[in-house]
C-alpha cells in the first residue's frame, strides 16, 4: 500500500527531467513530510529539496525503475502503471488517495458540491474513470481547452464527481487523513449534495408531466392558483415543464418532490413510468462521443 501511495503522489506531482533522479513538487508541508517519509519507508531513499516546493531524490536505479513501470513521461504521456491497475483493492485506493489530494480539489458552492481532477492525459482520465467505477462512484469526463505558457493551446481532461457520487467517494476513497480537503469532505452531508448526473431528462419528464396534468383534470383534480403559485410546487412545475430548458437533467430531489404533489393520480401511466425510471438507479449523461 505504502508503495501504491507513493506512486500515486508522484503521477500527480513527480518530475521526470532530472538526470539520475527524479523530482517532486509542492507547497503543502504535510504532504511534502508524507512523501519524504514514504521514499526512506519504501526505498531507503532521501528526498531533498532544491528550491522553495521543488524536490529531488538522487537515485539512477529509481529513475531507471520507474522508467520500466511507465511511471515516466511528461504531463500528456502520463498513465496509471499496469502494477496498480493488477493491484488489491486497498493498494488502489492508496494510489487514488494520493492522486485526488496531489490533483485534485474541491469545490463547495451553495448549490453545487464537486470534486474534479484534470489531467493532460487521455489514457490517465481513462483509468481513473474505470478505476472509480469499480468503487462505486461515477464520473463525468469532459474535456477543456486552455492557454499555458509552455504548451500554448493544449487540451485537459476533467474528471468530475458530483451528487451522491460525492458521498460514494468520501466512503470507499477520500483524501489524505487531516487534510483541509478531507475535512472539507467530511463537513458535507447528503442533504447539502448537490444533483448533477443524478436525475432525469428533461425530454423524458415533459412530456409525461403534460399527461399527468391531463389525468388530473379528467378525475377532477386540478388545483386552484395558490397551489400552482407556492414556491415548491412553481420549482417542480417549472423543472418538469421544461421552462428551465428542455435539455439537462431534472434533479432527482426535484422528481420525488413531484411524485408527492402529484400522489392522487399515482396509476396514471405517465406518473408511474416517472417512479419507474427514477427507482431503475439508470445513470443519465450526454454522450459525445464513445471510444474504441
Amino acid at each position: 500500500e505504502e508503495l501504491a501511495e507513493w506512486l500515486g503522489w508522484f503521477i500527480g506531482e513527480g518530475t521526470f527531467n532530472l538526470k539520475e533522479s527524479v523530482g517532486f513538487c509542492n507547497w503543502d508541508p504535510a504532504v511534502v513530510e508524507r512523501m519524504t517519509d514514504l521514499t526512506r519507508t519504501v526505498f531507503g531513499l532521501c528526498m531533498r529539496r532544491s528550491s522553495d516546493h521543488n524536490y529531488f531524490i538522487g537515485s539512477g536505479i529509481l529513475q531507471r525503475w520507474l522508467r520500466r513501470i511507465g511511471a515516466d513521461g511528461l504531463a500528456a504521456d502520463k498513465r496509471v502503471p499496469d502494477a496498480v491497475l493488477q493491484s488489491p483493492e486497498s493498494h488502489q485506493v492508496a494510489f487514488l488517495r494520493a492522486l485526488f489530494e496531489a490533483e485534485g480539489c474541491i469545490s463547495v458552492r451553495p448549490h453545487e458540491r464537486a470534486i474534479e481532477l484534470a489531467t493532460a492525459s487521455k489514457t490517465m482520465a481513462r483509468q481513473v474513470q474505470i478505476m472509480l467505477l469499480n468503487f462505486g462512484v461515477v464520473v463525468a469526463r469532459r474535456t477543456k481547452v486552455a492557454t499555458t505558457k509552455r504548451w500554448g493551446q493544449r487540451t485537459y481532461w476533467r474528471l468530475a464527481i458530483s451528487g451522491q457520487n460525492v458521498i460514494s467517494f468520501r466512503e470507499r476513497l477520500g483524501f489524505m487523513a487531516g487534510s483541509e480537503k478531507q475535512r472539507t469532505l467530511e463537513t458535507l452531508n447528503e442533504t447539502a449534495i448537490g444533483w448533477d448526473l443524478d436525475g432525469l431528462p428533461t425530454e423524458f419528464v415533459m412530456p409525461r408531466y403534460a399527461d399527468i396534468r391531463q389525468a388530473m383534470r379528467d378525475a377532477d383534480l386540478e388545483r386552484d392558483r395558490i397551489f400552482w403559485h407556492r414556491s415548491a410546487t412553481m420549482t417542480v412545475r417549472r423543472a418538469w415543464s421544461g421552462q428551465r430548458g428542455a435539455r439537462g437533467l431534472v434533479a432527482r430531489s426535484v422528481i420525488e418532490r413531484g411524485l408527492k404533489l402529484f400522489a392522487d393520480v399515482s396509476t396514471c401511466p405517465a406518473y408511474c413510468e416517472i417512479q419507474k425510471e427514477l427507482a431503475s438507479g439508470r445513470i443519465w449523461e450526454t454522450v459525445v462521443a464513445v471510444d474504441d
